[in-house]
């Protein structure tokens, strides 16, 4: 059998490994949180700049349309 300084020994390494192992998990959780909310963020922000793509599309759209009936001499009722 082991003599008592080389089990107290043993038991303080093994008590320290689950201290890190039980810190690498907090982390990775503390990770995986951060990058749902960041998802959820770029996700919002993203569709705000596709709407604005759209809205401006359309806006483009109209004053070509207006421009090419004003070339044709033809006046559109708004």
């Amino acid at each position: 059998m082991f003599p008592p300084e080389i089990l107290n020994l043993i038991h303080k390494q093994r008590y320290q490994e689950r201290l890190q192992e039980a810190a690498m998990m907090r982390l990775v959780r503390a990770g995986r949180h951060v990058s749902a909310h960041h998802e959820g963020v770029h996700e919002r922000l993203f569709q705000w700049i596709g709407s604005q793509f759209v809205s401006w599309g359309c806006a483009l759209q109209r004053r070509s349309l207006s421009m090419r009936t004003a070339e044709k001499g033809c006046c559109t009722c708004p």
